[in-house]
């Protein structure tokens, strides 16, 4: 696998994660630098670790995984969407915090993919040190910069900001579910 095709992957498996990045930028009111790389940080960390977990199953188990993991991802995704339709109206903004619980369930629910890729490599010739290291930086680039643009747009669209947020995140449940 050559370098280009380590970047197409790269990005790829990034999307998800930047369209997460971009809803939870949305949904803060204020958005610190230090929070946009605490999300890019949750995600990108993610990113590498599951191609790495998915290299170590192999293909023993690959069959299972990658056959439930679109469901898995799509629901959790939903949830999270959903929950946020309902806090639209809600004073105080509950959805817009960054604590473990939640960044966990996010990094987990956007890197089923990654540890898709990860079963891959080891079915073919990669140097996956160089792939999972061009898969965190890639996501992390792009979550960084997606959480901020999500804030941008949020603080000038403040009344419908939490509402995107929560329309992005069910589009990208029900597109992951279809599309696999």
């Amino acid at each position: 696998m050559n370098q280009l095709e380590i970047l197409l992957i790269s990005f790829s498996v990034a999307a998800d994660a930047f369209t997460v990045s971009l809803a939870k930028g949305l949904s803060k009111k204020e958005l610190q630098k230090k929070d946009a790389i605490k999300i890019a940080c949750y995600f990108s960390l993610f990113q590498i670790l599951m191609p790495l977990i998915g290299y170590k199953l192999g293909t023993n188990y690959a069959f299972y995984i990658i056959k439930f993991a679109h469901i898995i991802v799509s629901f959790i995704l939903a949830i999270i969407g959903l929950k946020m339709l309902t806090d639209c109206n809600k004073e105080e903004n509950v959805n817009d915090r960054l604590d473990f619980k939640e960044m966990l369930i996010l990094s987990i629910s956007t890197s089923i993919d990654a540890l898709a890729i990860g079963l891959s490599f080891s079915l073919i010739r990669v140097n996956l040190i160089n792939a999972i290291l061009s898969i965190g930086f890639i996501t992390f680039i792009t979550c960084y910069f997606g959480a901020i643009m999500g804030n941008k747009i949020g603080n000038k669209y403040k009344d419908k900001a939490q509402f995107i947020g929560a329309i992005i995140l069910i589009i990208l449940a029900i597109k992951i579910f279809l599309y696999k």
